[in-house]
């Protein structure tokens, strides 16, 4: 059933709806600038955010770009932050090893990116492929030496990460500068 209001409930309606739009200056109207303001906030943020994780993700996707041939496994060639120049990545493969655990319940996967400088390319890859056994063979009694506190944290990782590199270079070139900048992980499984 429809009921159709009365002429003064009417007006007492429009009264106080009228009250509330009209309102002081900074009083109805006040609300609604409060939330403009925090939507423009809500968008910009947004959009900065937006504008990071698409930057972040171009840089990951041209970092893990592959060519597919052994001969030439230098993946991408980008310019470092440190501002040392021009780098090439090179994969090694991946390696599974037990950690030094009881019963040897826990075991890490591992791949192991080689960054260089692109001016040494041809030295570097020739004398890696070269001694690309012995390199393989000192990970894999290296990483079984770990116990999981060893490899646990961004801390440890790190120190991992240095120590592959100071030894990859004091095997392949004994007492002479690093040809290997930096040994990064593109894959560390703990299992």
């Amino acid at each position: 059933m429809i009921t159709v209001a009365e002429p003064e409930e009417t007006k007492a309606a429009d009264a106080i709806i009228g009250g509330a739009t009209k309102g002081p200056a900074l009083g109805g109207g006040g609300k609604s600038i409060i939330w403009l303001s925090l939507l423009v906030v809500t968008v910009a943020i947004c959009a900065a955010g937006g504008f990071y994780a698409g930057r972040v993700m171009k840089t990951a996707q041209a970092s893990e770009a592959e060519t597919g041939s052994d001969a030439d496994r230098a993946l991408a060639v980008s310019t470092l932050s440190d501002g040392s120049g021009l780098y090439l990545y090179y994969d090694l493969e991946p390696i599974t090893i037990n950690l030094d655990e009881p019963r040897l319940a826990r075991y890490v996967r591992a791949t192991i990116t080689l960054a260089f400088d692109a001016k040494q390319e041809s030295e570097v890859l020739r004398q890696v492929e070269k001694r690309l056994p012995e390199l393989k063979n000192w990970l894999a009694v290296y990483l079984a030496g770990r116990t999981l506190d060893d490899v646990r944290g961004a801390q440890s990782l790190n120190r991992v990460r240095r120590e592959v590199c100071e030894a990859f270079n004091e095997q392949i070139w004994p007492q002479q500068p690093p040809r290997i900048h930096h040994v990064l992980l593109k894959e560390f499984a703990v299992q």
